[in-house]
């Protein structure tokens, strides 16, 4: 029996100095690539820093092209801006010389009723469209004339014919008269006209401006007009009365 169990034991001694050096081989391997895989991880980890080292940078370079552009834009703006401005003011300037020299010497196109002093004047709260003196061709109008029998405001419509119907696509005013004479106003800006646009004056208040019979086809029609409202034919009074009034508007038409 003591044999047996000594033979047993020198057996599995002998066994494990067989089986050692092959385990051993085999963590030599394992840790031979694990020493490869922790170099290539370690070369990547340099390689991501490099690459990130190069993206700070370029980053840096975009940022500072961005803020240049972003300063040239401002400036450009601004060089615009002041540009605009001085067009402005010296077409202003130029306007206002422009105007000055029509009216003294009568160059601008007069659309209206003739400016004479006449025997009626009546009413109140109206707008009145003078469908006779339409604008006969397209061009800038400049201003407003009228020859006044009483103090008065009033502001001025531009109708359009739009498929039948008339339609208010500009105003200008309240210009306030004042006496008995024959006054003049310039609208802040010119307006573009078309061929065929209609003239409408709204009065707030009384109409100071006087009337004759016979001669004209100034309708009128109560209250005032918004930018956008449509007038209706229908609603406009005065056909059969063939009014004529004293005022219009002036311009450069072709």
């Amino acid at each position: 029996m003591k044999k047996a169990t000594f033979y047993f034991l020198i057996t599995l001694f002998l066994t494990g100095c067989v089986t050692t050096p092959e385990k051993m081989k085999m963590l030599d391997e394992q840790n031979r690539n694990l020493t490869a895989n922790l170099q290539t991880a370690k070369n990547r980890v340099v390689e991501l820093e490099n690459e990130k080292t190069e993206l700070i940078s370029t980053l840096k370079k975009q940022t500072n092209i961005s803020n240049t552009l972003e300063k040239e834009k401002d400036v450009g703006i601004e060089e615009t801006g002041n540009l605009r401005q001085n067009i402005r003011a010296f077409l202003k300037t130029q306007m206002f010389s422009f105007r000055e020299f029509s009216q003294k010497s009568d160059f601008l196109d007069y659309v209206g009723g003739g400016l004479i002093d006449r025997k009626k004047s009546e009413g109140q709260n109206v707008t009145l469209v003078d469908m006779k003196n339409r604008i006969p061709d397209g061009g800038p109008l400049l201003g407003t004339w009228g020859y006044f029998t009483s103090p008065c405001a009033y502001s001025i419509n531009i109708l359009r014919k739009v498929n039948d119907e008339w339609f208010v696509v500009w105003q200008a005013g309240p210009f306030n008269a004042a006496g008995t004479k024959l006054q003049r106003f310039d609208f802040s800006v010119p307006v573009s006209s078309e061929k065929g646009d209609v003239i409408a004056y709204t009065f707030m208040g009384p109409v100071g401006v006087p009337y004759s019979r016979g001669t004209g086809e100034m309708l009128y029609v109560t209250g005032e007009l918004k930018i956008g409202s449509k007038v209706l034919a229908s609603k406009l009074s005065g056909k059969s009365d063939q009014r004529s009034y004293s005022i219009g508007v002036v311009g450069i038409l072709k």
